[in-house]
């Protein structure tokens, strides 16, 4: 049932999370040609007092979220990605804007990209952003029709990378739990409930049901992307499904399935105790 909308989602999550050709898309010897260039070296270097030194001139401060003419990174995104944390700090301090949109498509965000990327549910960069303005409730709007973005809401892409502390720190700090986004042609509005359910992110859909209450809809998922071969399922009747049972190597599923299996059935429980 869902198998071809995973395929479609995995292709969409690796060109969207940086698993691409270019290599040096990270580098900070795209910035060569710029007028912070300077700047760009104290960063790779970490060097906090070099990066407040440059900064006091205002023409190089006020060019601080300046993105390379190749990638369109800023230096904020490159200091995330190479882990240069004393210089993602001051640069934060100093007023690089986690909501800068970067990337040729303009379909990422330093703050979408730290969730991307995030490691062994590391919440710093995430939990940093938050604090200098970082907005979880962004939407990058889709530019043209028919184009697909896979990070219109940061709490969307943090179901699909799986970490509940940082699906919860969203939430804490304002993510709306009634974003979606509208897949065409089908319509389908995809929230956090498919979210979690492309994703096999079962404790997420745990959480968001029984413990956030969210609205459930009553049709959560279609198969096929023709008209004539729309099909639509409650929640509870998908969960309900061989798919969903994990007792065999499904698609996707990468945790403990005794797990998977626990939070699935917590939730059935609670559909059928409402009703839903």
């Amino acid at each position: 049932m869902r198998k071809l909308v995973l395929f479609i989602h995995m292709l969409i999550f690796l060109q969207s999370c940086g698993f691409n050709m270019d290599t040096d898309k990270y580098s900070f010897d795209n910035f060569k040609s710029t007028p912070i260039w300077d700047l760009a070296k104290a960063v790779r270097a970490d060097n906090t007092d070099l990066i407040m030194e440059i900064l006091e001139d205002d023409r190089i401060a006020s060019m601080i979220d300046l993105k390379d003419p190749k990638y369109n990174q800023t230096l904020l995104s490159l200091a995330i990605q190479d882990k240069k944390n004393k210089a993602f700090i001051t640069l934060l301090k100093k007023g690089a804007n986690p909501n800068k949109l970067l990337g040729k498509k303009m379909d990422a965000t330093p703050f979408i990209d730290a969730i991307w990327n995030i490691e062994d549910c590391n919440l710093f960069y995430v939990e940093t952003m938050l604090k200098y303005g970082a907005n979880p409730n962004l939407k990058i709007k889709n530019p043209n029709p028919g184009y697909y973005f896979e990070s219109s809401y940061p709490l969307l892409v943090a179901v699909k990378v799986g970490c509940i502390d940082l699906i919860k720190l969203l939430v804490n700090n304002g993510a709306k739990l009634n974003c979606f986004i509208r897949h065409e042609p089908t319509g389908l509005k995809e929230g956090v409930i498919s979210s979690a359910l492309y994703s096999d992110n079962m404790e997420a859909l745990k959480y968001f049901v029984i413990e956030k209450k969210v609205q459930i809809p009553d049709t959560v998922m279609i198969t096929g992307f023709e008209k004539s071969d729309k099909k639509f399922y409650n929640l509870r009747e998908i969960l309900s499904t061989d798919e969903y049972k994990y007792d065999s190597d499904n698609y996707g599923v990468k945790k403990n399935k005794s797990e998977l299996r626990k939070f699935r059935d917590e939730v059935i429980e609670y559909l059928d105790k409402i009703g839903k």
